[in-house]
């Protein structure tokens, strides 16, 4: 499995931007669930559980990118990931509408349904976090796709602690 590299210069960055700064845990749903690190200069950090397409198995992931908010959306452009069906999304921006922000919740809208975000306190490197199944989703098959890919990650993101 290859990983997909696209050069990214730094993202404009919006005043509220420092709200999202540090480490925030996604609330499950039937397409997954990730745990993400923003840094103050724009780059982020995610692992997750994925389940992109119901009728394949589903993924554990490490992704990596640039994020900003624009325009009262949220902007993740990805750099690199371990998993084939992420990587083709690398370079493209994907922009969601801000529903909610707090300084211990994020909303956004994805696919007209609002997913959330609340502030994880656990500080061990994003690897080592667990990214658990939805609960209907605990007997589906799971594909490791970080093992494999773990020489091709850039260090910043395996050791990411936010």
């Amino acid at each position: 499995m290859g990983l997909a590299l696209v050069g990214c210069a730094a993202l404009a960055r919006s005043p509220h931007s420092a709200q999202l700064v540090g480490r925030w845990r996604a609330e499950a749903a039937d397409t997954g669930c990730w745990v993400v690190d923003r840094f103050p200069d724009g780059r982020y950090a995610k692992k997750q559980y994925l389940d992109f397409d119901m009728a394949k198995p589903a993924e554990l992931t490490l992704e990596w990118g640039h994020w900003e908010i624009r325009g009262g959306k949220y902007v993740e452009i990805i750099e690199g990931a371990t998993s084939p069906t992420l990587a083709k999304f690398a370079g493209t921006p994907v922009a969601r509408p801000i529903l909610h922000v707090t300084p211990e919740r994020f909303t956004i809208e994805v696919e007209t349904y609002p997913r959330s975000e609340a502030r994880e306190r656990d500080t061990r490197p994003l690897r080592k976090l667990p990214t658990d199944a939805p609960e209907g989703e605990k007997k589906k098959k799971v594909i490791d796709t970080i093992t494999p890919a773990l020489q091709a990650v850039p260090p910043w993101v395996l050791g990411s602690t936010s």
